[in-house]
Parts: C-alpha cells; structure tokens; sequence
C-alpha cells in the first residue's frame, strides 16, 4: 500500500507539472479548472508584452484624461456663449411669447397728443421699429425733427413712414411735408435704414450727420458713391454700408444746411420771426457729445444730446457707448465752478437734471452708465425720471440688459418709470404749460401693453447642464482616480 501511494503521488506530481508548463507554453484550455487563461507568445516574450499592455494602459489613461478636460472646456464655452444668446434661443425654440395684457393705466399717445396740440407743446414720439431707434419731435414752433430712422420694415409697411401719416400732423391738421431737423447719430443699419425712404418723402432741411464717410461701392452694379459732405475732409472713417450710403445721400441731396455732429455746434433753437420774446415757444436742442472724430467703436460717434423746453429737459444719446460718456462726465467735473459762458459744461451743475433719459444703445450693458446718470440728474428728482429704452420684442442682442435694468434700480430709478417699445408700443411724451403757466411733462403708451412671458430661463438651464458634464467627466473618474490610490497603500 504504502509503495502504491508513493507511485500515485509521483504520477499526480507529474501530469500536474506537465499540465502546469502546458499553461506557459500553449496557452490552451485548462479541462480541470475549466477557465480560460490569456493567450500570450513564447516564454522569451511574455515579460516585454506585460510591459507594453501596462504602458498602453497608461496612454491611454492619459489621452482619456485630456478628452475629458477638452469636452468639458467646450461644453462651458458653447453654453456660455447660448447664455449670451438666451432671447435668440427661446424665440427660435418658441419659450418667449408676446401677450396682450391690457393693464396700462396712463393716457393712450392720442390721447397726450390731442391735449397737447392746443397748447404750444413739445410732443417727443418715441416709434416702435423693433430693434432700433426712431424718434420724431413736435416742436412748439410746429417746426418737426427726425432723430435716426431705423428699419421698421413689416411684410411691405415702412413703420416710420406709416407712423407718420397717422399720428404727425401740423397744427391746423395738415399733412406735414418735410424735417426742418434730421439728426443721424450714427452709421448703423438700425439707426438708418429706412432713412432714406423717409427721406424720400419728407426732405430734411436741416441734415445733421455723423463724421464718417461713406464711401460705398456697389458690388453688382460697380457704382461708386463719394459722399458729398466728407470728400474733400481729411480727418475722418469710412463706412462701406448701403444702408448708411442712401441715407447720407438722401440727407444731402436736398439740405439747405449740412452739418457734422460735434461738441462745438451751435444749439438749435426757436425762431422768434415776431420777436415777441413769447416763452411757449422757447426750446433748445445742445450738443455736448462726440467729443473726439478719431473712435474705434462707431456707436461713440453718436451725439450727447440735451433737448429743452420749459423747465424740461430730455438726455438723448444715441448709441453712444462708456468711452464717449466718460469722455462727458470728465468735461462736467472739469467745468466745476466755471459759468457758461467760460465752459458750456457748466450747466450741469448739482441742481441741474433731466427728466426723460433715453437708454444708450437699446439698453445695453455697454452705456448709460452710473456715472453719466448721475451728471444729468439729482437725487432728489431721479426718483421721477422717466427711462425710454427702444428695443425690439424678442431680439437676439437680449435688450435691454437685465444687469442694465438692475443698475437703474440701484441708480434710484423706479420700475414703472422704465417705458420700452417692445412692451409698450410708440410712447409719446408732451410737454406744455398748465393753466397755472408751469410746465408739466405727460407720458402715454398704447392703451394695449405687450408682454414677453419666457418659460424656462435658460441661464439655469445652461448652468445644470455644465454641471452635470462636469460631475460626470471630471469630479467623478477625478474620485475614482483617488480611492483606488488610498486603497493600493
């Protein structure tokens, strides 16, 4: 018994040994455990390719890695970006929608017109043209003024045009045939692009333009157009635009007078004929902006206007961006102590302020800055200024800024004082004398007010989406990555 043992010992000894270096050789099926060990090359290789797997797994590691941080990186960018565009998003995805909400408690702008008319009034029609600037002033004198002129373009309606034929009269009910006053602020489409048109219909006399030429050549047709009243100047740009090209011609072509914005032009004023000295007529339009003809930023050719009647006054600024309000605000701190007559700056003293601002570029975060608010107003009266922002419903620039909005608020100007044609339609504001003689500003809207009303707000949306991308890319493998680490040691 005891030699049979030690034979089947031996012989078990064997075939496991002869099983075990089958393993390193073939790398075939093993019947007894029933597993499938890995296929690898001859005994002299086998080391160098454990070496290259565990490199390849490293590179890998590390290519999965920079993948990870690249995703997220774009993730955070294109979200960010689709931030900025949030109105363009929810109006393409239809999540902003336009209601009628009927809850306006002012006068209808007939209603202000048609009281005021009787009255030697200043009637400043701010005209709804979407995303842009159109502004038609009633002077006392019955004398009319065009500021900027943007598309407004509806199927085949030219909205300035066809506001005009409705609502801007002369004062024995006549229809109106031309601008004793056109100012241009600048040279962007949404500031000229019906321009010309109106024009067409309705000469300016009077045409004030920005310093930019406009120099345009057609690209189909090979026309060449020089702009007439910056030929022969030396010192300024050149905007190649069609828009801005028929508009400097329409202006030029029947002007008695051309005239390039500036700080050094005289006011407009009222033409006392009767010399009577009568002050219901009494009105003046002051230029203290651009300040420079050499800007980078075209919206900084833009005019700083102070338009006066009465005791009134209206801050009209175009586009005009921080540079050129800076620029302003400097002169007004410079003219400290000086009178008028040495410095036209020193009219903005501390009792000095406006009552109607209309919001720099559309109400963008780029001007009517604290600081230029604060030079035109006090803080006894900003509480009744009334802020006019002309804008176009659902806009893809998302105007006005909602941090805008926010510094009004914090600048001391009321919530129901901010007016917006995307909201509001064409507002209307007036300006006459009581039966008392002072002078009272009256503000009306279209009876109708609209309202945007937006679902989801895709800033919140945006932020969790990164979120998620970034938990799951980075913060998770990132915890992984280190828990394996603390359980190795």
């Amino acid at each position: 018994m005891a030699d049979d043992d030690k034979k089947r010992k031996s012989s078990g000894g064997s075939k496991s040994g002869s099983k075990s270096s089958g393993k390193k050789s073939t790398g075939k099926k093993s019947s007894s455990s029933g597993k499938t060990t890995s296929a690898r090359s001859s005994s002299s290789g086998g080391s160098s390719d454990s070496v290259a797997v565990k490199a390849g797994r490293a590179v890998a590691k590390k290519i999965g890695w920079k993948a990870r941080i690249i995703i997220t990186v774009l993730v955070g960018v294109i979200l960010g970006v689709s931030m900025i565009w949030e109105n363009r998003i929810n109006v393409a995805l239809g999540l902003t929608k336009q209601t009628d909400t009927g809850e306006y408690n002012g006068q209808t702008n007939a209603e202000v017109v048609a009281a005021a008319k009787d009255k030697g009034a200043l009637n400043v029609h701010f005209v709804d043209v979407g995303q842009g600037d159109a502004c038609i002033v009633e002077l006392p004198d019955d004398k009319k003024m065009l500021i900027d002129c943007a598309d407004g373009k509806t199927e085949n309606t030219n909205a300035v045009l066809d506001y005009i034929d409705k609502n801007i009269k002369t004062k024995d009910g006549k229809t109106m045939d031309k601008f004793d006053y056109v100012i241009l602020t600048h040279s962007d489409s949404d500031h000229c692009g019906s321009m010309a048109d109106v024009l067409d219909k309705y000469p300016a006399v009077n045409f004030y333009r920005p310093n930019v030429a406009a120099n345009y050549k057609d690209k189909k047709t090979g026309e060449v157009y020089i702009d007439p009243s910056l030929k022969n100047m030396k010192d300024y740009r050149t905007k190649d635009t069609r828009a801005y090209k028929n508009a400097i011609e329409a202006g030029c072509k029947n002007a008695e007078n051309v005239y390039i914005n500036s700080v050094n032009l005289d006011p407009i004023v009222a033409d006392d004929k009767d010399n009577d000295g009568n002050p219901d007529y009494d009105y003046k339009l002051s230029f203290y902006g651009p300040n420079s003809n050499n800007y980078t930023d075209w919206n900084n050719y833009s005019p700083i206007m102070i338009l006066e009647f009465g005791d009134k006054r209206f801050a009209l600024t175009g586009d005009c961006e921080k540079e050129g309000e800076a620029e302003f605000v400097e002169k007004v701190g410079k003219a400290k102590g000086k009178s008028v007559a040495e410095d036209k700056f020193a009219v903005f003293t501390d009792d000095f302020t406006v009552d109607v601002i209309k919001a720099g570029h559309h109400g963008s975060r780029t001007s009517t800055s604290s600081a230029f608010i604060e030079a035109i107003t006090t803080k006894n009266n900003i509480g009744n200024v009334l802020m006019v922002i002309s804008c176009g419903f659902g806009n893809s620039y998302g105007h006005p800024h909602q941090e805008k909005l926010e510094q009004f608020r914090a600048d001391g100007i009321k919530d129901e004082n901010v007016l917006r044609t995307d909201r509001n339609g064409s507002i209307v504001l007036s300006v006459h004398a009581d039966a008392a003689g002072e002078f009272q500003l009256f503000h009306g809207a279209n009876a109708v007010v609209r309202s945007e009303s937006t679902s989801v707000d895709w800033r919140y949306i945006a932020i969790c989406i990164f979120a998620v991308v970034f938990l799951i890319l980075i913060v998770e493998p990132l915890i992984r990555t280190v828990t394996k680490k603390a359980k190795r040691k």
